[in-house]
C-alpha cells in the first residue's frame, strides 16, 4: 500500500515543471511558523484542504486569523482578504506559509453573463455555429480577443492575482503556494444555449485555461521576483474525475454532483477530495524540488489508489536518499 502511495506521489511531482521569474526558490524550512489562506469558498470550510494543510504544520484553522477566505468572493476581493489580514495579524512572517485559490467566481461570472453574451453575438453576427467557433479557436482564426469583454474581466483577474501575489511578497511573504484552476465544465450545468456538452467542455475549458495563463502573467509582471510554489489543481481534478472510482469508494460516489466524488450538492469539494488535494500539496511543497505546476505533461496516476490515498500512514520516498517521515503527511 505504502508503495503504491509513493508512486502516486511522486507521479504527481515529478511530472511537474518548475515555474519561477527569475529568483532563486527559497529552501521551505522542515515546518513553518504559521500557514494563512486566501480565496473563496473552495477554502472556507473546516474540513477543506487548507485547514488540513493548515493543521498539519500545527496551526490551527481560525477565521481573521489564519482563515481568511471568504465565500462568494472574485479576485476583486483579494484587497478585501488583505486588509482583513493586515488588520488582524501583525506584519508578515517570512517563516510562514501562504496560500491563495480563487477564480472560481470569476469564471462563473463571466460564463453567466459575458460569455453567453458575446458568444451568441458572435454566432448571429457571422452567420456561424457554436461548432465554428470551436474550430476557430482551435485552428487560431479566433481568438480570446474576439470576446472583448470576456477577455477584460479575465485579464482583470490576473492583474488582480499579480498585484496581490506582489503585495505579500513584498511585504516579506516567502513561501507562497497558488493553485490554478480546473476546467469550468466540471461543475456547472449544461448551458442551454450552447449546441451540446462537447462544445460547452471545450468552451469552459477555454476559458479556465486562459484564466490560468492570466494568473501566470499577472504574477510574472507584477511579482516577478516572488516565490512561488504551484500546485496543479487542474490536473490533479482531471483525474479524479476522469477515474473517480479509482480515488473514491462507493460510498463516496454516492449523491455526489454527477456521481463523481468530488463535488458534492453544492458543487463544493467533498471532505474525500478535500483530502486528496491537501495530500497533493504537501507533497509539492515538502517535495526535494518544490514544484508541481503540470502544462504539458500529464498526470498519470496508477488505478486503484483509493484506499491507499486514505491510508494513515505514508512512506514518501523520493529515492533511496531523501525520505520524509510517514507520520510526518498523514491526512487523517
Amino acid at each position: 500500500m505504502k508503495n503504491k502511495v509513493k508512486k502516486l506521489l511522486m507521479t504527481l511531482v515529478a511530472s511537474s515543471t518548475l515555474i519561477t521569474s527569475g529568483s532563486t526558490l527559497a529552501t521551505p524550512p522542515q515546518t513553518f511558523s504559521n500557514v494563512f489562506t486566501f480565496g473563496d469558498s473552495f477554502s472556507t470550510s473546516a474540513d477543506s484542504w487548507a485547514a488540513l494543510v493548515t493543521e498539519h504544520y500545527g496551526s490551527k484553522y481560525v477565521v481573521n486569523q489564519t482563515n481568511f477566505a471568504i465565500g462568494g468572493t472574485t479576485t476583486n476581493d483579494l484587497n478585501t482578504e488583505l486588509n482583513n489580514y493586515k488588520t488582524n495579524v501583525r506584519g508578515f512572517d517570512q517563516n510562514a506559509l501562504y496560500m491563495m485559490y480563487m477564480g472560481g467566481n470569476d469564471l462563473a461570472d463571466i460564463l453567466e453573463i459575458e460569455f453567453s453574451y458575446e458568444i451568441n453575438e458572435l454566432t448571429r453576427a457571422r452567420g456561424i455555429s457554436d461548432d465554428d467557433v470551436v474550430a476557430g479557436l482551435q485552428d487560431g482564426s479566433l481568438t480570446l480577443q474576439d470576446f472583448p469583454e470576456v477577455a477584460e474581466q479575465i485579464l482583470n483577474g490576473g492583474e488582480n492575482t499579480g498585484k496581490f501575489i506582489k503585495n505579500i511578497a513584498d511585504n516579506g511573504a516567502k513561501y507562497i503556494v497558488v493553485l490554478n484552476h480546473f476546467n469550468e465544465f466540471y461543475r456547472q450545468e449544461e448551458a442551454f444555449w450552447l449546441a451540446n456538452s462537447e462544445v460547452q467542455f471545450f468552451l469552459y475549458g477555454f476559458l479556465s485555461n486562459s484564466f490560468n495563463q492570466a494568473v501566470d502573467s499577472g504574477i510574472n509582471a507584477f511579482a516577478p521576483s516572488a516565490n512561488i510554489i504551484y500546485a496543479d489543481y487542474a490536473r490533479l481534478v482531471k483525474e479524479l474525475i476522469t477515474n473517480p472510482s479509482s480515488y473514491f469508494t462507493a460510498n463516496e460516489l454516492s449523491n455526489t454532483y454527477r456521481n463523481q466524488g468530488i463535488l458534492d450538492g453544492t458543487i463544493h469539494p467533498t471532505a474525500a477530495a478535500h483530502k486528496i488535494t491537501a495530500q497533493y500539496v504537501l507533497s509539492v511543497i515538502e517535495s526535494p524540488s518544490r514544484i508541481a505546476y503540470v502544462r504539458e505533461i500529464p498526470i498519470a496516476i496508477g488505478e486503484n489508489v483509493a484506499q491507499n490515498i486514505r491510508s494513515k500512514s505514508y512512506d514518501l520516498t523520493m529515492n533511496e536518499s531523501e525520505k520524509f517521515s510517514g507520520d510526518k503527511m498523514a491526512i487523517t
